[in-house]
């Protein structure tokens, strides 16, 4: 079986789900997976469903500060900008403009059919996150697609990784021209060639 929730959320931001399937596929048995970056929650619910549909009672942490609103993102919330095609401004009136609200929304209408779910939702900053999962040694899986500044992608990197063990994957998205800091984070910190870029514009390290 596959995963058939997620599609009930209208986001086309999730370009890596083969990512996603290598994740569960290689993932030992209660092993910790992590999506920093959920914004409507679409990645994060297909990935809880395929954690569930594994049978391994894998856990998923969808990690975010859903802060983006009308006065620091007004792109996604201007009906000018909805007007022109943009579904983001129309769903978001929706919800009070808020993007918690929205993610929220959306998770909670699967959550029946999810249970029992495999989805933890921790609402703050990456970093502050990475702290609380210090001493665990069963995470396999973490993918970063929150804020793609260079000097925040490096911290999340100096957080991240080294709380992952042997054969476990670190991910994350937007390797373009647009977020060039991205590749530069990834670069500096992996070395050239030893990082690959799959599913169009996402970055993987398989870790040895």
């Amino acid at each position: 079986m596959k995963p058939e929730l997620y599609k009930t959320i209208p986001s086309e931001w999730s370009d890596f789900f083969p990512i996603y399937d290598e994740a569960i596929l290689t993932a030992p048995r209660s092993s910790i997976l992590i999506e920093v970056g959920s914004f409507w929650g679409k990645s994060a619910l297909y990935l809880a469903e395929a954690a569930k549909l594994s049978g391994k009672d894998l856990r998923v942490y969808s990690i975010d500060i859903w802060a983006a609103n009308a006065s620091n993102n007004p792109g996604m919330f201007d009906p000018e900008h909805g007007a022109k095609g943009h579904i983001e401004p129309v769903v978001h009136a929706q919800h009070h403009n808020s993007l918690f609200e929205t993610f929220a929304c959306f998770v909670e209408s699967t959550t029946p059919r999810l249970s029992p779910d495999p989805l933890r939702i921790m609402r703050m900053d990456s970093l502050e996150a990475a702290e609380l999962f210090h001493g665990k040694d069963n995470i396999h899986f973490v993918f970063l697609d929150d804020d793609h500044e260079y000097e925040h992608v490096k911290q999340e990197l100096e957080a991240w990784e080294p709380l992952m063990g042997k054969d476990s994957i670190i991910a994350g998205h937007d390797v373009t021209e647009e977020f060039h800091g991205v590749e530069e984070a990834v670069r500096e910190y992996f070395g050239e060639g030893n990082y690959t870029v799959e599913c169009g514009r996402s970055w993987v390290v398989r870790l040895k």
